[in-house]
């Protein structure tokens, strides 16, 4: 089955299981377990997603949804074997123990695309923040080679994703003295 298939098979099953615009009460509390499962799967699930859970009201359309949740992940949809769902909650377990977090940059990237196919690290002394370079060869989720740049502030414990707009300065010790008046 195409993805594309697969993903309007999803969003039928999705406008199947809402209810209408006035049953989609943000306030509404959710019963522990579902709000834990939201909690668990918040790297993944999109909010309109998220927005489409939300509005349900009755457990079974919630466990409806959650199993077509999974469904539309797996990577063989011929045998859905849960293999995406094993592999996700596999890779949040390790990520506890490897990152000692789930909300940190180097976590999420771990638990979305799993280990590096090469990881670089480096430690420039007095220039820059301890670094390391992430190697990807193309995954499911990345259909390319990807670089990823993280730094260790303050040479802490802490991983975090450099993004080209956050500027070079991040990653250095001693920020480069500018001009009086440049940005």
């Amino acid at each position: 089955m195409h993805k594309s298939l697969r993903a309007a098979l999803f969003a039928a099953a999705l406008l199947s299981l809402t209810g209408t615009a006035a049953s989609a009460a943000k306030d509404a509390a959710l019963p522990p377990r579902f709000q834990k499962w939201l909690d668990e799967v918040a790297l993944l699930v999109t909010p309109p997603e998220r927005q489409a859970f939300l509005a349900l009201k009755e457990d079974a359309r919630r466990d409806a949804f959650i199993t077509a949740f999974w469904a539309a992940r797996d990577p063989d949809p011929a045998h859905p074997d849960g293999s995406f769902r094993r592999t996700y909650y596999e890779r949040r377990e390790l990520a506890k123990e490897r990152f000692h977090s789930l909300t940190n940059d180097a976590a999420k990237v771990w638990i979305l695309n799993g280990e590096p196919g090469e990881i670089y690290r480096m430690d420039c002394g007095l220039a820059f923040w301890p670094l390391e370079i992430w190697y990807y060869r193309a995954t499911p989720r990345m259909g390319r080679t990807v670089s990823l740049l993280f730094y260790r502030p303050a040479a802490g414990p802490e991983l975090v994703l450099w993004r080209q707009e956050d500027g070079t300065d991040m990653l250095m010790v001693f920020p480069m003295d500018k001009e009086p008046g440049t940005p």
